[in-house]
């Protein structure tokens, strides 16, 4: 059996309050998961193959609204637009690239590849602006890491969050607005 984990020190793509809950709910969980949505946020990366990841969660997902917001399959994204036209109405308000779907398969293979394109190029961005704004960190890192080490998963994370506040701005897009 195969089994595929992926760790993330600050899941990309999760707000504020959707990062809270997932650190309490790792206090309570044996191992600390996140649920699929949040996964498949997560693998919107720069890699091509984190895509094909991210339409295999979205065919585990119960709500037919939720495998509407990650298909990555045309002819499924198809499918659930006739057989749930009122689900489909309220994916396409939370996901654009479903609109081509009207255009027929290959239009909406077309968008869903520009789709996975803009994704791609987002997650680039982010990764720039982290680069350029985690110069003090890492300088701070090779202090840190041993004073953390051989603590729980929980208690070194509250340690290195107290240092990473008082060396990184809350918000990069926000330092970047003021030209910091």
């Amino acid at each position: 059996m195969r089994i595929r984990a992926d760790f993330f020190s600050r899941p990309p793509r999760i707000g504020g309050d959707a990062l809270k809950a997932i650190w309490q709910r790792a206090e309570c969980e044996t191992p600390p998961v996140v649920c699929l949505s949040e996964l498949a946020e997560q693998k919107k990366t720069m890699r091509e193959k984190d895509y094909p990841i991210i339409g295999a969660l979205a065919e585990r997902m119960q709500a037919p609204l939720e495998r509407l917001r990650y298909s990555r399959d045309a002819s499924a994204i198809l499918l659930m637009m006739e057989s749930s036209p009122q689900v489909f109405a309220q994916a396409l308000a939370s996901r654009a690239v479903l609109q081509h779907a009207k255009d027929g398969r290959e239009a909406l293979e077309t968008a869903l590849d520009s789709e996975r394109r803009e994704f791609m190029r987002a997650d680039e961005r982010r990764l720039k602006q982290y680069a350029q704004t985690a110069a003090p960190w890492q300088l701070e890192w090779p202090k840190l890491g041993p004073q953390v080490a051989g603590l729980s998963l929980l208690e070194s994370h509250k340690q290195i969050v107290e240092r990473a506040i008082s060396l990184l701005p809350c918000s990069v897009g926000s330092a970047f607005d003021r030209g910091e």
